[in-house]
């Protein structure tokens, strides 16, 4: 299309053609300027939101968060249709005026078909993001209050752990426990005296006889006497010598006895014995200076709960009673006649035959014994006492 200058004038037969395309410049500026007004419209909107937050008249509550917000200019009137000249192609025109001039203060914007009006729902609203301080509240740590520290107890410092001493097994006969000898009075010691009470006392060794023949029971209650097993001797005999007699109860004691007492029970036996009349058991005195001349007391046991009572006169035997009993427990007493010498003999307080004839002089020394058969027969001695004068 040819360009128009300015300055041209327009022919005659293009002035209808003129006002045609000014009318429909009219009506394209109008259809744009309503666009625009509309435009203006949400931006004066926008400014008018963001001048009543200013101003505090709407508050969001302020959470540390600025929204920012882009104000630019409100294009005036005259800028828009200096804008719209600008980007529109360029037109002949004509000196003549234009047929109406239009108030865009008295025109009412016209949507055209099709475009939405927008409501204020429409708009999006803004969310503020919250306070990042406000969350991130420092609450303080919980002080931990330290418990009770377990002071440990003092440990127990292990003293000396003292070495115990060798245990001893005991044996079947139990070592007697042994009682420092008393201080004998001058002449020696006078009345009864218990001969079992004083072989406690003695230390091993002084004692003249096996302790296998005769030693303490196991109970402490009485002297054991014989040997069970079968052996070859005949007679086992327990003797105190001279020398024992006066360690015990002092000087001259052989020559002062004028009594002995024993107490005797058959414990046990061989019954193959009963057939050679060799269970047997006794007390008798013997003379200290000819131990041939003995006087005093043999019980036999011929059958079970039978004995014999017998006087013993030196090696001989002279029957005097047979009896039953229920237990052979003997109580033997002997006495020495201090007028002539002669030895009587009880039983369990009975006198049994006739004194015996033993020695010349009342004050020779004698000494007690005790018998039993060698080998198979055990009797339990309870009492042997001796009585000095």
């Amino acid at each position: 299309m040819p360009e128009l200058r300015e300055d041209e004038e327009l022919p005659p037969e293009d002035e209808s053609q003129t006002r045609r395309y000014i009318a429909h410049e009219a009506q394209t500026q109008g259809g744009r300027f309503s666009l625009t007004n509309i435009f203006v419209a949400l931006i004066g909107i926008g400014l008018l939101v963001g001048l009543l937050i200013v101003g505090g008249v709407l508050d969001f509550g302020d959470n540390g968060v600025d929204i920012p917000v882009t104000i630019s200019d409100t294009p005036t009137p005259d800028e828009t249709a200096t804008l719209l000249a600008q980007t529109a192609p360029a037109q002949a025109v004509t000196d003549a005026p234009p047929a109406a001039t239009l108030d865009p203060n008295a025109v009412t914007p016209t949507l055209l078909p099709g475009v939405a009006v927008a409501v204020a729902s429409d708009f999006v609203t803004a969310t503020l993001l919250p306070d990042v301080n406000a969350l991130q509240t420092n609450t303080p740590r919980p002080t931990v209050t330290p418990s009770a520290t377990n002071t440990p107890s003092p440990t127990d410092t292990p003293s000396d752990t003292p070495t115990p001493s060798p245990t001893y097994t005991p044996s079947d006969t139990p070592t007697p426990t042994r009682t420092p000898t008393p201080t004998l009075p001058p002449g020696g010691l006078q009345g009864e005296q218990d001969f079992l009470a004083r072989f406690r006392e003695q230390p091993p060794g002084v004692l003249p006889w096996d302790a296998e023949q005769f030693d303490l029971g196991a109970d402490d209650a009485f002297w054991r006497l014989g040997v069970g097993a079968e052996t070859e001797g005949d007679v086992i005999t327990i003797m105190p010598s001279v020398e024992l007699m006066d360690m015990l109860f002092g000087e001259d004691a052989a020559n002062r006895i004028i009594r002995v007492e024993a107490t005797m029970t058959l414990a046990t036996f061989n019954p193959d014995l009963l057939e050679q009349d060799e269970v047997f058991f006794g007390i008798y005195m013997v003379d200290a200076d000819d131990l041939s001349n003995k006087a005093g007391l043999h019980i036999a046991v011929p059958q079970p709960g039978v004995i014999n009572t017998n006087l013993r006169i030196d090696d001989e035997l002279s029957f005097i009673s047979q009896r039953a009993v229920n237990g052979i427990i003997v109580a033997v007493r002997l006495e020495r006649n201090l007028t002539n010498g002669r030895i009587e003999v009880f039983i369990n307080g009975a006198r049994v035959g006739q004194a015996i004839g033993f020695t010349d002089q009342p004050d020779d020394p004698i000494l007690p014994v005790l018998f039993v058969k060698d080998g198979g027969v055990i009797v339990n001695v309870t009492e042997w006492t001796v009585t000095l004068r």
